[in-house]
């Protein structure tokens, strides 16, 4: 991958990033819920307009522990900005650093939601799409270029 190619998919894996916090990344219905009174008592019923939706902004993914969606999206653009930088001859940071970035906001983003969507648990929204392309740039770019540190 050339110095453009790479240039071009990080610019839009920052801005994929940034427009994703705002966005609505997943929604889940509400079912009621009376203390004392077991829940198969009142299984299946929903009210239609009761749809809790989270955004990158105020959600959390819980795998292991729980992470808030802004920072997946904080350490796929650090992994971005890491490899924007990767050149440069005052800032060399570990190739490994932004490979550590990386993989925790594309492991993070991509698992747990699809795990809740196959469950029929959640719905996915546009935002979380956003998300994993925000943290799907700096891993293809990991992957397909080769570390070009000037000496």
């Amino acid at each position: 991958m050339d110095s453009r190619n790479k240039n071009t998919t990080l610019a839009l894996s920052v801005l994929f990033g940034l427009l994703s916090l705002p966005s609505p990344w997943f929604s889940a219905r509400s079912t009621i819920q009376v203390p004392g009174v077991p829940v198969e008592v009142f299984e299946g019923l929903t009210f239609p307009g009761m749809v809790a939706q989270a955004t990158g902004l105020n959600g959390s993914i819980t795998m292991f522990f729980a992470v808030p969606i802004w920072m997946l999206i904080a350490s796929a653009i650090a992994a971005s900005l890491l490899l924007f930088m990767e050149g440069s001859k005052s800032f060399a940071a570990p190739r490994a650093l932004a490979w550590t970035f990386a993989a925790f906001a594309f492991i993070w983003t991509l698992v747990p939601i699809v795990v809740l969507a196959a469950a029929g648990k959640a719905q996915i929204e546009f935002g979380w799409g956003l998300g994993l392309v925000a943290s799907i740039g700096p891993l293809v770019c990991l992957v397909f270029s080769r570390n070009k540190r000037e000496p």
